[in-house]
């Protein structure tokens, strides 16, 4: 009489598929695609993330300088002053990184971290492609950056871009120390980010639309939101209804029998 313990052994062995198997093969595929696929999704969320702080950098930036500076709402920026407004903001976080290397224990992470997202903003800005920045050379989308988008990253799409690019552009020096009195602190510019509400759906470009008008909409919404679709309604109009919607019903149950006999008579010719 065989060992029961020997069949039990040989069957375990069986079950387990061959390396080399087509269904193996799929599996191995499978999981292949879904950790690329994984991977894709978090490089594209870390350059949306960092593409919407770039722009919310640049909206309170200009914000500060057209401040100082009312004329720039009809004559917008050079495109040398964008690139120089640029580079200030491949450097925003020098200050930080000197900061976090003078502690006694500095966090190697963050610090690795800082410096290489300098490094690949300013190796987009050094080539010919240039890095992605708002356009603020126009009046109109000066406009739009400063007093239509809300600085939420969901709505970053109705911001006009552009490329900015380091080549063929004169010394930034000048413009660079002109802008750095005028510019907000990094830590400010994050702490403006922190309180920044969105609404939930994107603003209206509308010839009489204003920021006025667009936060009036926003706040009707809300309102109308939080009443009660079912209040008011009589015990009377409840039961009314209650009856109508077991009319219905019974239509629908009776229509859909008769079809059923329909196409069963059918069958039978």
């Amino acid at each position: 009489m065989p060992n029961q313990l020997h069949i039990k052994k040989m069957k375990e062995v069986k079950s387990l598929p061959h390396p080399k198997d087509r269904k193996v093969d799929q599996l191995q595929r499978r999981l292949r695609r879904e950790v690329r696929l994984d991977t894709q999704k978090d490089f594209l969320n870390s350059k949306q993330a960092l593409t919407a702080t770039r722009f919310f950098w640049f909206r309170e930036q200009v914000q500060a300088i057209v401040s100082a500076e009312p004329s720039r709402v009809t004559s917008a920026f050079t495109a040398d002053e964008l690139a120089a407004l640029t580079s200030l903001n491949i450097d925003r976080n020098i200050d930080e990184v000197n900061e976090l290397k003078s502690v006694r224990n500095p966090p190697a992470g963050r610090i690795k971290h800082l410096n290489n997202v300098r490094q690949t903003e300013y190796d987009q800005f050094a080539s010919v492609k240039g890095i992605t920045v708002p356009n603020v050379l126009d009046s109109e989308s000066l406009e739009i950056l400063l007093n239509i988008w809300d600085g939420d990253d969901r709505t970053i799409t109705c911001v006009p871009l552009m490329q900015s690019s380091k080549m063929g552009k004169k010394s930034l020096e000048t413009d660079i120390a002109k802008f750095q009195t005028m510019i907000k602190s990094t830590d400010k510019v994050r702490e403006e980010q922190l309180n920044v509400h969105a609404p939930t759906k994107l603003r209206r470009f509308t010839t009489e639309g204003t920021e006025a008008k667009a936060r009036k909409d926003l706040r009707k919404n809300r309102e109308q939101r939080k009443r009660s679709v079912k209040a008011g309604k009589a015990a009377g109009e409840v039961a009314e209804s209650g009856k109508k919607r077991r009319v219905l019903q019974q239509q629908a149950q009776t229509k859909s029998r008769r079809q059923a006999a329909v196409a069963a008579s059918r069958g039978l010719m």
